[in-house]
């Protein structure tokens, strides 16, 4: 019931809509503070769509919109995230995710960490080294040799199921990586989580 009153407010709703709104990192971080400020595991479910939604609007192509947006244009909530952590950098061990070309599209190992309830997800962005850069792929969480695996060392939040999620030579076609630059979804998402925080420190201070 919270998350549909929070997701009811339309922010995934506006940026989904195919409207060229500039809707403002600021005012989406403030928006999410407050729910934080509520209930930070709706917070963090809702940031992880709004952070794909945000993605595929404002660097997809024509196509990608059209394709992956109309779910999350309705009232009812829809699942996604975007997958950035390498659970190598956040354990300490192992390498970057790589994106390596396979015929006309790409193949994908590694593994992302903290993904907010990746077994609901109806989709994923995931960034990973091509080699040129970081780039963005849009990725179905029931691709063949994707893994679900419950994340371990975590403390609270437990209503978020997190998971790290296993890509082991995932093939995503070339229609599903981003056009643009991933950058600004990387720090999107770095502010995103920070409103989140900065919404839970000041409900436990008051």
């Amino acid at each position: 019931m919270r998350l549909r009153r929070a997701w009811q407010q339309g922010l995934g709703q506006t940026a989904a809509s195919g409207e060229l709104v500039d809707q403002s990192t600021v005012l989406n971080a403030l928006a999410i503070e407050e729910v934080g400020y509520g209930n930070s595991a709706v917070a963090m479910t809702l940031t992880g769509a709004l952070g794909f939604v945000s993605a595929v609007a404002g660097q997809g192509t024509s196509a990608q919109r059209e394709r992956h947006l109309p779910p999350f244009q309705s009232d009812t909530p829809a699942f996604a995230a975007v997958a950035v952590v390498d659970v190598g950098w956040f354990r300490g061990a192992g390498r970057a995710t790589q994106a390596v070309r396979a015929g006309a599209g790409w193949r994908i190992h590694g593994a992302k960490a903290l993904i907010p309830l990746a077994a609901r997800c109806d989709r994923l962005l995931v960034t990973a080294e091509t080699g040129e850069g970081v780039g963005g792929f849009i990725v179905d969480p029931k691709s063949h040799r994707l893994r679900i695996e419950p994340a371990r060392g975590t403390l609270g939040l437990r209503a978020l199921r997190m998971a790290d999620i296993i890509l082991d030579g995932v093939e995503v076609p070339d229609d599903d990586r981003l056009a643009c630059s991933v950058r600004r979804v990387i720090d999107a998402s770095r502010v995103a989580l920070t409103a989140v925080l900065s919404g839970l420190a000041r409900a436990v201070y008051d």
